[in-house]
């Protein structure tokens, strides 16, 4: 998705018997609003097959975005949900064995917001 658009606006006046003719370009760059994409574990360290919920909050100065954020585990789609009213996105998961697992989760921008991604989130687990 382009994070911003140029658009040319051309103006003209034709002119009349007393008004000369005249034209005008102006080129107006509309850009998406920049978000921030935060990622927070419920629990942290987690034991084998116990549910952790994994929650993203997007934010932006320009209001609250609207979109899909997709969370991976050491670059594996884990799932992807939609921000809700408040820019918060969960998933829950259970994991099948032990070790650091390095969580991300991205925002995939929308029509007024600009894509972001959290820094990487270590998950450990254990037996």
């Amino acid at each position: 998705m382009a994070s911003e658009w140029s658009h040319v606006i051309i103006a003209t006046y034709t002119g009349n018997a007393s008004f000369t003719g005249s034209s005008a370009t102006l080129t107006q760059t509309v850009s998406l609003a920049s978000t921030g994409t935060a990622l927070s574990s419920s629990l942290n360290p987690s034991l084998v097959g116990h549910s952790v919920t994994f929650s993203a909050t997007v934010t932006s100065t320009s209001g609250t975005p609207a979109g899909i954020v997709t969370f991976t585990n050491n670059r594996t789609p884990l799932g992807t949900a939609t921000l809700n009213a408040g820019g918060v996105a969960t998933i829950t998961v259970e994991f099948g064995h032990t070790g650091s697992h390095t969580i991300v989760a991205q925002y995939g921008g929308s029509a007024s917001f600009a894509a972001s991604g959290s820094t990487a989130l270590t998950q450990v687990v254990n037996p």
